[in-house]
Formats: C-alpha cells, sequence, structure tokens
C-alpha cells in the first residue's frame, strides 16, 4: 500500500501540485481535511448512491472533495470526462471491475460506528469488521507489523497467504498502529483497545447462502457447482468477479442462474436462462437466483 503526503483538498485545486488519477494513484491513500481515501482504479460499486448524486466535477479530485464534506459520503466514484460524472455513495456495495471508472473510498472502519459492517479489501474477499474483540493467539511469524490505518492492516492481511482474522491496535497519537495477522480464528475476547477483522471469501464460506447483487435481485450461492445447458448470449463473458458475472445476470431478464469459472485476473462467465442438472465442478461458483432485479443499471463493456 502507498501512503501519499497528507493532502488538502480544495473546491479548486489549482494549488494541488499532483492530481489523483488512475491507474498512477491507485493503490494509494489521500489523508483530507475531513478524513481519508482509499483509491481504487476501475472498482465500481453499482448501487448505494445519494440523492444528488450524479453530480458533474473537472476532475477526480473535485469528486472527492464533493464526498469528503459530505458527513453521508462514503465513496466518490468518477467516470473520467470533461466534465465527469461523480457518483457520490452513502453505501458501499460490492466492488465490480469497470475500468472506466476512478474509486475514491472513505474506508472510515473505525471503532465503533462500523462494527459489523463488512469492508471489500479485494474482489471476492471482504472482512467483517468486530470491533473491541481481540482473538488471542495463531499469530502469523511475520506479525505484527505496523500500519497507518485499519484499512492498511486488513490489506496486510490479504497480501499474506492463510491469514484470516487481524487485531489491530490504534496509534495512542500520530504515527503507526501495532497490526496483528493471524492464521487460526481463535475464540474472541473483548478488548476496548483492539479493533478487529474477520476475513472470508465468496467460496467457501457464502455456500447455501442468499447474495444480493446491488439491484436488488438476489441469489443463492452455490460454491463448486456447475449446472449444464441453458447457456444464453452474451455467454461466454470475460470477468473479473463471481460479483461481476451475477450483476451481469441481474441485468439480463431471461437469465437465472449463472456459472463463474475461476480465473486469474479474469474468469468466464456463463449466463444460464435455465436451471440445469447441478454437477460438481471445484473451479466453478455458481449462483441460482431467487429473485430478479429491481431496478435496472447500467451494465458495461469491457469486463
Amino acid at each position: 500500500m502507498r501512503v501519499t503526503p497528507i493532502l488538502y483538498i480544495l473546491a479548486s485545486l489549482v494549488n494541488v501540485s499532483v492530481a489523483t488519477s488512475c491507474p498512477e494513484s491507485d493503490g494509494s491513500t489521500l489523508e483530507t481535511n475531513l478524513g481519508s481515501f482509499h483509491v481504487q482504479c476501475g472498482a465500481d460499486r453499482p448501487g448505494g448512491d445519494m440523492p444528488n448524486s450524479p453530480v458533474w466535477t473537472p476532475s477526480f479530485d473535485d469528486c472527492i472533495y464533493q464526498c469528503d464534506h459530505d458527513d453521508m459520503c462514503r465513496g466518490a466514484l468518477w467516470s473520467p470526462g470533461s466534465p465527469g460524472a461523480c457518483y457520490l455513495k452513502s453505501d458501499l456495495k460490492t466492488a465490480v471491475y469497470n475500468p472506466n471508472i476512478w474509486a475514491a473510498i472513505n474506508p472510515l472502519s473505525e471503532c465503533p460506528t462500523y462494527n459489523g459492517t463488512n469492508q471489500d479489501i479485494a474482489l471476492n474477499t471482504i472482512y467483517t469488521v468486530e470491533c473491541y474483540q481481540d482473538r488471542i493467539g495463531g499469530d502469523m511469524p511475520n506479525s505484527p507489523v505496523w500500519t497507518p490505518t485499519f484499512h492498511a492492516c486488513m490489506e496486510a492481511c490479504e497480501g499474506n497467504s492463510g491469514c484470516v482474522d487481524i487485531s489491530w491496535i490504534p496509534p495512542t497519537g500520530s504515527g503507526n498502529g501495532v497490526c496483528y495477522m493471524k492464521n487460526e480464528l481463535k475464540t474472541g475476547f473483548v478488548n476496548s483497545a483492539v479493533w478487529g477483522a474477520r476475513r472470508w471469501s465468496v467460496c467457501p464460506d457464502m455456500d447455501g447462502q442468499p447474495w444480493e447483487d446491488g439491484c436488488g435481485a438476489w441469489y443463492q450461492v452455490e460454491c463448486f457447482m456447475d449446472r449444464f445447458g441453458g447457456v444464453m448470449a452474451p455467454s461466454p463473458v470475460t470477468t473479473h468477479s463471481f460479483e461481476m458475472c451475477v450483476y451481469l445476470c441481474g441485468q439480463n431478464p431471461n437469465c437465472v442462474d449463472i456459472s463463474w469459472e475461476q480465473g486469474y485476473p479474469a474468469g468466464t462467465c456463463w449466463l444460464k436462462s435455465s436451471v440445469g442438472e447441478a454437477s460438481q465442478n471445484m473451479g466453478v461458483y455458481g449462483a441460482r437466483q431467487l429473485s430478479p432485479c429491481t431496478e435496472m443499471l447500467p451494465v458495461y463493456t469491457n469486463l
């Protein structure tokens, strides 16, 4: 993770020497006058728009400024243009890949405000915030590390294979906090000095569970399960995540099932017009639609 020098974003960015842009600023953190924003290039979050969204801004920094000065805003998503559309988010939905979006999210995972909420750190990976809960033991060999934010501690966990949980002790003043990365999920104990977060992923953690795709559609996750037949156009589609595959199904009124073949940096998405016979396939994440979308959202190309 890269941390930029402190940047106080003004409505007019004449005095800002380095403009925030993608892909140059991807992964950086902007410390603004009212909070901090984490830049995520290509991470769209359908849904959760504020009533005044979109607004039109001449730059990404101006879009971030709009969010930074609204207490209800948790994310600024900008579609580059002159001016560009700035989507302000009061609720951070699951991230889906869209190369035409520059995103800056305010992690604001401070405790106790966001206790119990889910934080997207990587596609298909989520951390559930557990305020004041310490899971003693199970520390990884390279733990602890020192990180400037709670969010950065989650990112450190994500960068270490086998990490399933973190305990972060915020700094008492300026400087970094202490980040303990865990490779075992031990019993939790109350500790007012610790901010915890538990890592989980779509499969196998969500197997058999309901999944909402951002447009109001609901699915049942079927991990490592493929359903044959019913393949519909434009399948197959290359997508960077299971979430985007489900999202595409929800935007097609004839789609009732998906099979997403894992791949890196992208997987293969099969949209289905019928729910066929199930067969185990360890390379596939499946999802069967339970109810359709309640609102239609834009369908992006170059997925």
